[in-house]
């Protein structure tokens, strides 16, 4: 997983931006996908494992059913059909891979501190692209931090600003520690000028508060 992490969020940028890498290392995520797809067969023809869970196979429809309505809406041409069903599909067997692998509670801990490092790496490194390296270009799109484009880097500053607030209505971190790393997540999505921001980081919060199960107060949390 660790190398998937690091794959995701700084081989292109590596390549592309800083021409460190070479373009054939931005391969890996393809590469630890097929591995998976292997792992995922492989646990499916053990006879041990003799059903999968419904919400696993909601996903992978409402994702197939995605790629399907952005394909005949924007009258996809068939080479760019196909290289963009390689940046989709790649992804789709780690939504997949805990339906076959139960991740022990201790290493989703580790993933996330992991994670929230590589995202708040994103916020030093908008600041250096909106005031230095692009500074007095009008448009905020430039600012896409390591992940290449800008509404991707706001989608992913609002996940982790979403799991934050799930950890404080869970209880697992205080309310400083929440605000704090909500003020620096949310630096980005407001450099880059992201417009679909402001229905996505209210989301972040709702979600958390009002649908999470055995959280208490949750009324009180959503109004501070």
């Amino acid at each position: 997983m660790y190398p998937l992490f690091l794959s995701v969020f700084l081989l292109d940028y590596l390549s592309v931006d800083l021409g460190l890498i070479d373009r054939k290392l931005t391969w890996l995520p393809e590469f630890i996908s097929i591995l998976v797809i292997l792992l995922l067969f492989t646990r499916l023809a053990d006879r041990r494992k003799k059903y999968i869970q419904a919400k696993y196979v909601v996903l992978t429809v409402v994702l197939l059913v995605h790629y399907f309505i952005g394909t005949v809406l924007n009258t996809v041409h068939e080479g760019v059909l196909i290289s963009g069903l390689r940046t989709y599909l790649k992804y789709l067997p780690f939504f997949l891979l805990p339906a076959f692998y139960s991740f022990s509670h201790e290493q989703i801990r580790r993933y996330l501190y992991f994670l929230a490092g590589l995202a708040l790496l994103q916020v030093p490194l908008a600041v250096y692209q909106k005031f230095v390296l692009f500074k007095g270009v009008p448009s905020g799109d430039p600012i896409s931090g390591t992940v290449q484009i800008s509404s991707m880097l706001s989608i992913v500053m609002v996940s982790a600003i979403a799991i934050v607030v799930g950890m404080y209505v869970k209880e697992r971190i205080s309310k400083a520690m929440m605000i704090l790393l909500v003020i620096f997540l949310v630096i980005p999505t407001t450099l880059n000028e992201t417009k679909s921001s402001v229905i996505f980081i209210p989301l972040a919060f709702l979600n958390h508060i009002l649908l999470a199960e055995g959280s208490g107060n949750k009324y009180k949390k959503l109004l501070m």
